[in-house]
């Protein structure tokens, strides 16, 4: 891979998805997960789980809240793409669920 900051190819992001067994997938250039719940509180809830992780991790993914869903997007702005950055962001999210 290309490292932590350099924006991995779209079969680079493929890989890291299966390797890893990330829940997320390559949509429109950024890496996409959409989580649902039994209700607002509950995805509220988790929204403030994944701020806590964008926080401590100094990278933010866009965040949009349903009645009982919350859709994640993550790229890095800066550098145009998905970097390694996104994906271990991504994995860290994921661990919230199981």
């Amino acid at each position: 891979m290309t490292g932590l900051e350099g924006v991995l190819s779209a079969n680079e992001v493929r890989l890291a998805i299966e390797r890893d067994g990330l829940a997320w997938k390559l949509e429109d250039g950024c890496l996409v997960k959409v989580s649902k719940f039994a209700d607002f509180a509950s995805a509220v809830e988790f929204f403030n789980k994944v701020a806590e992780i964008a926080e401590n991790e100094n990278h933010h993914p866009d965040i949009e809240v349903s009645w009982s869903k919350v859709t994640l997007r993550l790229v890095t702005h800066s550098k145009g793409g998905i970097t390694q950055k996104d994906v271990v962001v991504a994995a860290l999210i994921d661990r919230l669920e199981r």
